[in-house]
């Protein structure tokens, strides 16, 4: 080959090298630019995510809110120093970080998911009505409800803490559960009730009376690890939540109340024969029990017995409230004496919330309520007997003599 020859295909290679050079970084140009280009689409599909996001939420919030200023009130309050709580149970939920200017408890609150919204305002009960079974604190929760500055919007009864949260193995017992329950009353009540210095003047409460005495299934999940007493009561669980919260409790002659009790939820309209029979069996279950147990484990077992005696045992689950709470915090009220003084009880009750007493027009209207809750039409003429009185009363005199020890004499039943 001639010299000519070789120096051509040095050229010929050459350039067959180059122009794979080039190609090669063509691709790799064109692969990076690809990769390069998805992160700005995912970018840009991840703003307009967010935006999305923000415009559900804000159009979510519109179909809640009546005006456009209560609207931008809650996004301007949302806003503010928001964290991520850890969705768990109560009793191992950590502190939370309550804001001054709010009488209810509440914090600013990062959202897990854009459905919830972003930035929220969560909030507890201020006060919890409890107490035993018609002993008026419906009658109490409704006339309170009349009040301007006390939110109507929130569930009645929702009974979350001593059962609903136990409900299908636990499924409801995160503390998101029962947050939902005041969602709308923070929403439509709490952050539209904004004073000139700031504050936020509004409140809600939880008007569950089984919070008082149903401490079943903190019971039950503790047998099945072979302990015979909960670590700790329905009070542990509102204490460690809101340790400022307000407690009402309300009670009743146990021995009528067992029998009101019984008589409004019985569907079948027993006779007094019929009911004083089992009376007798559950007292007799109930001394068979304190031979083994101690009292404390009886009382939350009360769910086994044919009338719920253990509800009357007042001390016990009074004893519960004041052994974690402030005296200063918790108001017990008489039944009997709030039926005949409604207007002095309702004046103590809003002093203890620490609200504005009403206006006239409107105190007349809370004072002239008709009571609720009264004993069915079919059982309404049932009569005790008495014979069925004396048992009951015999049964209760050693728990209403530590009533009055811890209340005072002023709460001893005959």
């Amino acid at each position: 080959m001639t010299s000519s020859g070789r120096v051509w295909n040095n050229y010929v290679t050459f350039g067959s090298v180059l122009i794979l050079c080039i190609a090669l970084t063509l691709s790799f140009m064109y692969i990076m630019g690809s990769q390069h280009t998805e992160k700005i689409r995912g970018g840009a599909t991840s703003v307009t995510y967010h935006l999305n996001k923000n415009l559900t939420t804000k159009n979510r919030l519109k179909q809640i809110f009546t005006t456009t200023s209560q609207l931008k009130q809650t996004l301007i309050i949302s806003r503010e120093r928001p964290f991520y709580r850890i969705d768990t149970i109560p009793e191992n939920t950590s502190k939370l970080p309550f804001l001054e200017n709010f009488k209810n408890p509440c914090w600013h609150e990062q959202a897990a998911s854009f459905h919830e919204g972003e930035g929220q305002l969560r909030c507890l009960p201020y006060f919890y009505i409890v107490g035993a079974p018609k002993a008026g604190t419906s009658d109490l929760h409704n006339r309170l409800l009349l009040h301007p500055s006390i939110s109507d919007k929130v569930t009645k009864e929702p009974h979350w803490i001593a059962r609903t949260r136990f409900m299908q193995n636990g499924t409801y017992g995160k503390l998101s559960n029962y947050l939902r329950y005041f969602d709308y009353a923070v929403q439509k009540d709490i952050v539209t009730s904004k004073q000139k210095n700031g504050r936020y003047k509004a409140i809600f409460g939880d008007c569950s009376c089984s919070t008082l005495w149903d401490n079943w299934n903190l019971l039950n999940a503790r047998m099945k690890r072979n302990m015979t007493l909960p670590p700790s009561t329905n009070a542990n669980v509102i204490f460690d939540l809101n340790p400022n919260a307000k407690i009402i409790i309300m009670l009743r002659n146990p021995t009528l109340s067992v029998f009101s009790d019984h008589m409004y939820f019985n569907r079948k309209g027993e006779s007094a024969r019929t009911f004083h029979a089992k009376v007798a069996l559950s007292i007799k279950k109930h001394r068979y029990c304190l031979q083994k147990c101690s009292l404390q484990y009886c009382a939350y077992l009360c769910r086994y017995m044919e009338i719920r005696l253990c509800v009357g045992m007042y001390y016990i689950y009074v004893e519960d409230f004041l052994r974690v709470f402030p005296r200063e915090q918790i108001k017990v009220i008489k039944s009997e004496e709030f039926a005949i003084h409604i207007a002095e009880t309702m004046k103590e009750v809003f002093k203890f919330l620490e609200v504005d007493d009403p206006k006239e027009d409107l105190w007349k209207e809370i004072i002239g309520q008709k009571k609720i809750n009264e004993r069915k039409e079919k059982n309404k003429h049932a009569e005790m007997l008495p014979q069925t009185k004396e048992m009951l009363s015999r049964f209760y005199k050693p728990y209403n003599t530590e009533l009055s020890r811890l209340l005072g004499d002023h709460f001893m039943y005959e």
